[in-house]
């Protein structure tokens, strides 16, 4: 391409084996031609100062602060970013040009940019491994995870002590869909931590896990075409990105799906140089499949990834086909063990609601704008260039978001099924800067900034992620007090089917059907559009499996009138308890007298009732 050394040979070249083969150049804007350090110095001061003006005047009200209470708190999170943006702006513009000649030659040497973010990864993510989903509990540190993964937690433990990979010993039910986290959760609990610090080590898992992405992902940029500063922003987003730290801190198994993805991706575009696919790059994106249980999907992305652009098609179905033997292996188990096809969070999440299109189209919109800038540079970087490989790569994750939009999306957000393409995103769109030519090396780096600057990034959260939530905490307290003062055999229902299950180590009733096959395959109720919290049937979970206990989703005293609202909509469920008759016939009246910020009740069809009287209300952990 043009003088500033882009991508370059990106025409194919015809080698013996008929496979195309793709040469990159890449190089960094140098300053020259009138660019003098101490002019970029004051315009990157300036501009730094001003976006932290704009932060502080947001942060405090003079910019918007007139309302809906949940639209002034998201001003106050952006005032926060521009804030703490454009400090890092001023600190990098007032170091790096005066000694860009240097920083060039540092970074030249290998790994020295990586082991640099990756010591900012640590300091940056450590604090919130460590506080985020953790409290003391009468003298003990407990840690948890995220409620869906305590529900693999339960799994895990359950086949470390021998009783298989069940939610309940002796109920084969696939209510995970990430079998190998939850295989590694097993041997987790395996080396011997008790429930208080067994969450630890899977914390520290997806750390390290998501340092190793970095040099994965700086030699994608490179692979790519990408000069230093694309690594740099590229590693920025990553480290610094929100739904990077908040989903890899809540301990699932977004951090290995990502790395897995990656890794994948990187070896297919290096196979393409010589034009012949490696079984082991193969084999690693049919890893995914068991990682996941969408993770299939990815797969069969990247393998039609490699066949178009890897020359060798043949070699390439022939070796897909071998590796292919893993996800069948897996299905096989799968339908040996729990005697079905697909895992049961598939029939609840994915099938009999009508509004599952809608849910993922919206879903797929608002990342789609919080990415918008990032995806304008990616797609228009890839078609300036000509570039079938990045062309094809985008494909892919266009393939992907369809099918992100046909399940229906997530019931959470900050993005988690888009995580396990965002490395390879941000790559693309930071290479894709780099290729515009005509803006010239200041253009560049404003547009660098500015995506950067746009995407969800971590620092407006950060210091609420320093501590735990409220919710999770009342979760894990419930689940101790059952723990203590239930009897053993004694069984609890619940919608929140993680943490108090685990826990309390009661036989549990998932009220919202992951580890129920009855309710994950009814039909949604009608208005709820959330995927995993539209499904119940408490004739079924209460009427039919009469459970000692039940977990409201309420705290008692309630205004029946707002109950009549919480029966309605997305979370329809917890108004809709509070109504049903067998629960006020049978539960209601027997509330436990312990402070819960969900009341615990007693059925009186349980020899439990008799034992309500012992649980004081000082029982309550502090």
């Amino acid at each position: 391409m043009g003088r500033s050394g882009q991508l370059t040979g990106h025409s194919p070249s015809r080698q013996r084996t008929g496979a195309p083969s793709y040469t990159w150049r890449s190089s960094v804007p140098k300053m020259r031609g009138g660019l003098r350090p101490h002019g970029i110095t004051r315009v990157a001061s300036a501009a730094g100062f001003a976006m932290a003006a704009v932060g502080v005047a947001i942060t405090q009200g003079w910019l918007g602060g007139s309302g809906p209470q949940a639209e002034a708190t998201r001003l106050h999170l952006l005032g926060n970013e521009l804030v703490v943006l454009g400090l890092v702006l001023v600190a990098a513009a007032v170091v790096i040009p005066p000694r860009w000649r240097q920083l060039q030659a540092s970074a030249a040497r290998a790994g020295v940019l990586t082991a640099f973010f990756a010591a900012v990864m640590l300091a940056y993510w450590l604090p919130v491994m460590l506080l985020s989903q953790s409290t003391s509990v009468e003298g003990e540190r407990y840690w948890w995870l995220f409620d869906d993964a305590m529900i693999s937690m339960r799994y895990a433990r359950n086949l470390a002590d021998g009783a298989g990979l069940v939610w309940n010993p002796g109920e084969r039910v696939e209510g995970y869909s990430n079998f190998l986290w939850t295989v590694w959760m097993a041997f987790v609990h395996s080396w011997g931590p008790d429930d208080a610090k067994a969450s630890l080590g899977v914390l520290l898992t997806n750390l390290v896990l998501s340092v190793a992405t970095l040099p994965v992902l700086a030699r994608l940029v490179r692979t790519l075409g990408g000069g230093r500063v694309a690594q740099v922003t590229t590693l920025s987003g990553h480290v610094f990105g929100q739904a990077s730290l908040l989903w890899a801190a809540r301990g699932l198994e977004t951090p290995l799906v990502a790395l897995l993805f990656t890794m994948a991706a990187l070896r297919i575009i290096e196979d393409a140089r010589p034009g012949k696919t490696r079984l082991s790059s193969l084999l690693l994106a049919a890893t995914l499949a068991l990682v996941r249980a969408d993770g299939l999907v990815l797969t069969g992305l990247l393998f039609l990834a490699a066949l178009a652009i890897v020359g060798d098609r043949a070699r390439t179905l022939r070796r897909a086909a071998l590796a292919l033997l893993i996800p069948v292996a897996h299905q096989a188990f799968r339908i040996v063990y729990y005697a079905a096809w697909l895992p049961n969070t598939a029939h609840l999440k994915a099938s009999s609601w009508d509004g599952r299109l809608l849910s993922g189209l919206s879903y797929c919109r608002d990342f789609a704008e919080a990415h918008a800038l990032l995806l304008i540079c990616a797609v228009g970087g890839a078609a300036v260039a000509r570039d079938r490989v990045r062309g094809t790569l985008l494909a892919a994750i266009g393939l992907y978001a369809g099918y992100v939009a046909y399940v229906g999306g997530d019931a959470f957000p900050d993005f988690r099924f888009f995580l396990p393409v965002y490395p390879l995103l941000l790559a693309l769109g930071f290479v894709g800067i780099q290729t515009v030519d005509r803006v010239g090396v200041l253009g560049r780096a404003a547009l660098a900034v500015a995506s950067l600057a746009t995407l969800p990034l971590s620092f407006g959260q950060y210091e609420a992620l320093l501590g735990p939530s409220a919710r999770e905490v009342g979760n894990l307290r419930i689940g101790l007090l059952l723990r203590e003062h239930a009897d053993a055999d004694a069984r609890v229902a619940d919608f929140w089917a993680g943490a108090v299950p685990y826990f309390s180590r009661l036989r549990a009733i998932d009220l919202l059907g992951r580890a129920d096959a009855h309710v994950a395959s009814l039909p949604a109720h009608a208005g709820a559009t959330v995927p995993g919290h539209n499904k119940f049937d408490f004739s079924y979970s209460l009427g039919r499996l009469e459970p000692d206990y039940v977990v409201a989703n309420f705290a008692l005293p309630v205004d029946p009138e707002r109950m009549r609202w919480a029966a309605r909509g997305d979370y329809g469920f917890t108004g809709a308890l509070y109504w049903d008759p067998i629960f006020r016939a049978h539960c209601l009246e027997h509330p436990l007298p312990v402070p819960t910020w969900r009341s615990i009740f007693v059925c009186d069809w349980s020899a439990e009732l008799a034992r309500a009287g012992a649980w004081p209300r000082a029982a309550v952990p502090r």
